[in-house]
């Protein structure tokens, strides 16, 4: 290994070449600025992969001026055949030191980080590497060959230089056209190998692929090196051809098998078309507004009614805010997945929902229907407004609308978490938050509601005319007539014109709020990866693989999802002394372990299995008492009921520990009515269950349940843990449920109602209003 990096670094010794120099410091500055960038600080994809574009620009343009003289060459005919051979054997080494100084190039910036990791914390060096080595040298070979192509075939400087960069900008253009037109986000190209897109994966390995797809492309780029040894032979007048017959039949069939898998490129998954994908889904259906492409085997029911009448209600719902009539509403077109893998499969992320405004089109899977259709069909609806490709230019703007429209984030109202988050001295300026590098800077929770805030406050105190006006290009003074500034000034005033946060709410929004940017977090990459490792032992079950995991990253650096994943496998293992003192040895070294709020159900099922059922009770009150959200809320419910029902609170703690599958659930509630230790909340933990499955005899159920509650006075309580509650909050939790038999959401207790539960009724009162009418036009 030694030797072949001093043979690579000598092809660059004893030159003094400005083109080299010159490259050479391009490239260390470009790997030193990348240092100071999130993400691509530290050596892994994505210090590889910005390298590698740089690089194959860069030694590109260093070999096209090192060869400006390749057209100055004699173009008399070689007869002798001794000079012949001398002419072919310098060709060869020419070519030789050409790639040889390529490679050099493309390990010089591994220098700065590689420096870096030895005075500093070094974090997966190894995966780094195997990136880097991937990527960056082939890319700058690659783009040799380019040059000397470009070099061969044109004489003029600029002629060269235009042909250099038409290829290079025409592949790499290739690969973003289709990702613009196609469904998918990802895209391959030789200069950086392959692009994820702009959604976060934490996991991101390399692929067989990925490999594949390398090894094609500098077999290709061999191919088309011997076709520029020929074109050098030529210029220098060797009669005899420089490359054997052989090396150009090879060229040939390369060239030939390249151009042919082109019409393959979506079964090779090297892009995706939107006839591949709703060929391979197989199902459509059509709403008023909405064309929806799903695979009807893997959905049931209820997640096809909610995809068919959600989303013309969120469009329509989201029309009337911005002033647009239901008629002028423009069709868009649905992806939807049955599992977060499908969707990777199929568009290249599994790790969120996405739009391409510029198509009207949403992909995402079934299971996020509830949490995240209403926000992208805002992005949707809001394209029209858009300055380029339907989005604004104003991250602020882009993201603080479908916020704003969405009105349903978390479990309070937006100016109730505006005003908390205020109160607690985490809210940035909301005049910095409406910038695109302002809102990019900040937490993800504390940009989204802020900007979602001030975008609801314009609306709601300017009209819907002046926020489209401003939407596209985020000029406020033309659509207001007033500055930025101005406008921010008079919305804090607002927000902290209402009332204060309740100091109850204090660890909530600590949880929600609290901590800093997810990426400016040290060796994010590294740690990601270790997690996604320790996620997928999880759900496999290898409780000890994913405790190794998870203990690995946290020993690269505090990663609350790792402590998370601890917990989670030693409650898998049923270590629960270890679990508590696990927990408790955090609390003691790190003030603001607000991010392991919600695993205080475990640590309270954990003290509970110890026989501390004081201490597990405290824990069950305090997790309620936060209300984070309303599945949170409803757990340390079901647990505090049960823990005071000594006949049923050891076969339940064995329910809410064990890792069943939801049959085994189902088959032991059964069980326990039937002996007579189950009472009315177990029927309403059996709704929870077949809900999907069979949609209209549930919902009969629950409703005869909560009828029955109502009426028995033994069940109307005002603590949290009540019968009453637990059914108000599996009502709000099957809420889809009570529209899909068109009946209307039970209302709470008072003592119990928040503006956030209000706002729900209120949708849903909307919802069953406008399926009526829906039917009545029919």
């Amino acid at each position: 290994m030694s030797n072949i990096i001093a043979v690579i670094f000598n092809s660059l010794s004893g030159t003094r070449s400005p083109s080299l120099l010159a490259a050479v410091a391009a490239l260390m500055l470009a790997s030193l600025g990348l240092q100071f960038l999130p993400l691509t600080g530290e050596l892994h994809y994505e210090f590889s992969a910005a390298m590698a574009l740089v690089a194959s620009l860069v030694v590109g343009l260093a070999t096209l001026w090192r060869g400006a003289s390749w057209c100055t060459l004699p173009s008399a005919g070689i007869v002798d055949e001794a000079a012949a051979r001398d002419h072919r054997r310098q060709i060869a080494t020419d070519f030789r030191q050409t790639s040889l100084r390529a490679l050099a190039l493309s390990i010089i910036p591994l220098i700065v980080p590689l420096v870096r990791a030895c005075f500093g914390h070094g974090c997966g060096i190894a995966d780094g590497l195997l990136w880097y080595l991937l990527l960056v040298p082939a890319s700058a070979w690659i783009s040799s060959v380019l040059a000397l192509l470009a070099g061969m075939t044109f004489c003029r400087r600029w002629v060269q230089l235009c042909g250099f960069l038409g290829l290079w900008s025409l592949t790499l253009f290739r690969g973003g056209h289709e990702a613009y037109h196609g469904p998918h986000i990802f895209m391959y190209a030789w200069q950086i190998g392959f692009f994820p897109g702009g959604s976060w994966d934490p996991e991101l390995p390399i692929t067989g692929r990925l490999l594949l797809y390398r090894i094609a492309h500098v077999a290709v780029a061999a191919a088309l090196l011997l076709v520029v040894q020929e074109l050098q032979g030529l210029r220098l007048g060797v009669q005899r051809g420089i490359v054997r017959n052989g090396g150009v039949l090879l060229a040939g069939a390369l060239s030939v098998a390249a151009v042919a898998a082109i019409p393959f490129r979506s079964d090779l998954g090297l892009s995706r078309t939107d006839g591949w994908v709703r060929m391979n889904l197989g199902d459509t259906l059509r709403t008023r507004h909405a064309t929806i492409y799903f695979n009807a085997f893997s959905t049931d029911s209820l997640d096809r009614w909610r995809a068919a009448n959600l989303a013309d209600f969120y469009l329509e719902e989201h029309a009337r805010t911005l002033g647009i009539r239901a008629e002028e509403i423009e069709p868009v077109t649905l992806y939807l997945f049955a599992s977060p893998d499908e969707q990777k499969m199929f568009v290249g992320t599994s790790s969120a929902s996405f739009t391409k405004p510029w198509k009207r089109e949403l992909y995402q899977t079934f299971d996020r229907i509830e949490g995240a259709l209403r926000h992208e069909l805002a992005h949707l609806v809001a394209a029209r407004y858009g300055a380029l490709l339907g989005i604004s230019l104003n991250q602020g703007l882009l993201e603080g609308t479908a916020v704003a429209l969405d009105d349903a984030w978390g479990n309070r109202t937006l100016f109730q978490y505006a005003r908390a988050i205020g109160d607690l001295r985490l809210a940035p300026p909301a005049a910095t938050v409406m910038t695109t590098s302002g809102f990019s800077s900040q937490k993800a929770s504390l940009g989204y509601v802020v900007a979602g805030a001030f975008c609801k406050w314009l609306i709601q105190s300017y009209g819907a005319e002046r926020f489209r006006q401003a939407y596209g290009w985020g000029d406020f003074l033309e659509a207001y007539g007033k500055p930025l500034d101005s406008l921010a000034a008079e919305y804090e005033r607002y927000v902290a014109a209402m009332p204060a946060m309740p100091e109850t709410d204090r660890p909530a929004m600590r949880y929600l709020f609290g901590g800093g940017s997810f990426f400016s977090q040290h060796c994010l990459r590294r740690i990601a990866t270790l997690n996604g490792a320790g996620f997928r032992a999880l759900a496999e079950g290898r409780w000890g693989k994913a405790l190794e995991a998870f203990g690995e990253s946290e020993r690269e650096g505090t990663s609350y999802g790792a402590r998370g994943g601890i917990i989670r496998a030693l409650y898998g293992q049923r270590q629960w002394r270890t679990l508590i003192d696990s927990c408790a040895a955090w609390d003691r070294h790190d003030t603001a372990n607000y991010p392991l709020l919600p695993f205080l159900i475990e640590r309270g099922d954990a003290c509970w299995w110890l026989g501390d059922t004081a201490t597990a009770r405290r824990l069950y009150d305090s997790a309620m008492a936060m209300d984070i959200s309303v599945p949170l809320r409803y757990r340390a419910a079901l647990r505090a009921h049960f823990l005071e029902n000594g006949e049923a609170g050891k076969p339940m703690l064995e329910y809410f520990t064990a890792q069943w599958t939801a049959a085994e659930r189902l088959s032991f509630l059964h069980r326990l009515r039937e002996s007579g230790k189950g009472d009315v909340v177990v029927e309403l933990m059996e709704t929870m269950l077949t809900a999907n499955f069979f949609p209209k005899s549930t919902a009969a159920r629950l409703q005869g349940l909560l009828r029955s509650i109502e009426s028995d006075s033994a069940s109307r309580g005002t603590g949290p843990a009540s019968v009453q509650a637990i059914a108000w909050l599996t009502a709000y939790q099957l809420r889809d449920l009570f529209s899909f038999v068109r009946a209307p959401l039970p209302t709470p207790q008072a003592e119990w109602d928040t503006p956030f539960f209000e706002a729900r009724r209120q949708e849903q009162r909307r919802l069953l209003e406008y399926l009526e009418k829906r039917e009545k036009g029919r």
